[in-house]
């Protein structure tokens, strides 16, 4: 045992004991010195053989590597929930605010015209990254940048958005009401909201 290598070791005496047992002992009593070492022999290089099964060693390596992220799960905060009311009072002041300087828009776009526009609210209500969609637009686009400056005009006459909510992606219809004739598109649904307007909040650490 003296030559082995170190790791061999304790697989080599794990042999030696579940082959010892009383029941082999009798048994290796009634064998000859040769056959008898023949069989522990045969019994350690199976266990051997068992333990570094290539199809073992990589399943306990699998798990050994899911295992933090499953010890994690367990202990992962639970994301807070938005305040829907809260929510909601902030796009009752948005579309107050919106009806201030629509007129901008509405005084050029034409009949059965309309303009969707895609902006972002940070949690100080500051507006940014306001554009057209243009394959949701079908309005001239002179005409539907005037949407754009009306969501603009909302900077800094906007509330703090809800708590733990730390910005809202808004997606916006700029159209003369009604619902429009696109069904199953975009454009349909947002046809079919309060203001033309979806709301997207996202959550986590400001």
């Amino acid at each position: 045992m003296n030559h082995l290598p170190a790791v061999l070791k304790p697989f080599l005496v794990l042999g030696l004991a579940l082959t010892l047992t009383p029941v082999a002992g009798h048994w290796l009593a009634t064998q000859t010195p040769c056959q008898a070492t023949r069989a522990v022999a045969k019994a350690v290089s199976t266990e051997l053989r068992e333990t570094f099964n290539p199809g073992k060693l990589v399943r306990w390596g699998q798990s050994a590597l899911a295992l933090p992220a499953q010890v994690g799960d367990l202990f992962k905060p639970e994301e807070p929930t938005v305040n829907a009311e809260a929510l909601g009072a902030f796009n009752l002041r948005l579309s107050w605010q919106i009806r201030r300087y629509h007129d901008l828009y509405f005084d050029r776009v034409s009949a059965g015209e309309y303009t969707v526009v895609a902006y972002e609210i940070g949690a100080d209500g500051h507006v940014y990254n306001a554009r057209v969609v243009p394959e949701y637009t079908s309005a001239p686009l002179d005409t539907a940048q005037l949407a754009v400056e009306t969501v603009r005009n909302l900077d800094n006459r906007l509330p703090s958005l809800p708590a733990n909510v730390r910005s809202v992606s808004v997606m916006e219809l700029f159209w003369h009401g009604g619902r429009l004739d696109s069904e199953g598109s975009m454009v349909d649904y947002l046809s079919t909201l309060p203001d033309g307007r979806f709301i997207q909040p996202r959550q986590g650490v400001l």
